[in-house]
């Protein structure tokens, strides 16, 4: 008997492979070249717009409780800001500086940095803001 259809595993692997032709392309790397100040200063505020999506996070559970529907729709939108504000910072870093010479430690770097930042605005959050309101 024929197996139809791909495996989890399969899928996964196909959908890793083609994301990182993407990533390798010349249209994204020539896009991301075209606009260097744009790029940078993008990379240069996102410490600040991680406040966006940790702030909203923690507000929809907040939330939950006492406005269900409220707190889903800003947990959708947290989700997708932690998508924008994470996701496109990582693209952008890895096609500046996937051919240098320390690309592991830049990459490593910039993560544990990201961590530390969405570990301050969750502190923030719950010191200053919460109470506040």
């Amino acid at each position: 008997m024929k197996k139809i259809g791909t495996s989890v595993v399969e899928w996964s692997r196909n959908k890793r492979v083609s994301l990182m032709n993407w990533l390798s392309s010349a249209e994204l790397e020539e896009f991301i070249n075209t606009y260097p100040y744009r790029t940078y200063f993008f990379l240069l505020m996102t410490p600040l717009f991680l406040v966006v999506p940790i702030f909203t996070l923690l507000g929809s559970f907040s939330l939950m409780t006492s406005y269900f529907l409220a707190g889903a729709g800003l947990f959708a939108f947290s989700i997708c800001s932690l998508f924008v504000f994470l996701i496109f910072p990582a693209i952008i870093i890895y096609i500046k500086f996937k051919e240098h010479h320390h690309w592991r430690i830049i990459w490593t770097g910039s993560a544990v940095l990201t961590g530390i930042l969405m570990i301050y605005w969750g502190f923030h959050y719950y010191q200053w803001f919460l109470p506040e309101l």
